[in-house]
């Protein structure tokens, strides 16, 4: 896997802290995801780790991962339960 370039929008660092979720979650989440899903409404994917318990919702951008936030699953879940035929698994 090459190195990714990654950034965080100010919204995914203030995340970062109140979930108490490290950078090197999100990296391990990104290179490896479990499962990935895309958000029809807005074009945005979301990595899930199942092992750590998190999702990084990002788009990518000129080679670039642009990191939106980051969520618990059970955040997630409580998302894909209201809004189902939104997301669609694309890995």
């Amino acid at each position: 896997m090459y190195p990714l370039s990654i950034e965080y929008t100010e919204h995914a660092r203030r995340r970062l802290f109140e979930r108490n979720i490290s950078e090197q979650e999100v990296l391990e989440t990104l290179e490896y995801p479990d499962k990935v899903l895309m958000d029809t409404w807005t074009n945005r994917l979301i990595a899930v780790s199942l092992d750590s318990g998190i999702s990084v919702v990002y788009v990518q951008r000129h080679g670039r991962i642009v990191v939106v936030t980051v969520m618990r699953l059970r955040e997630l879940n409580h998302v894909l339960r209201s809004h189902r035929k939104r997301f669609r698994e694309v890995s």
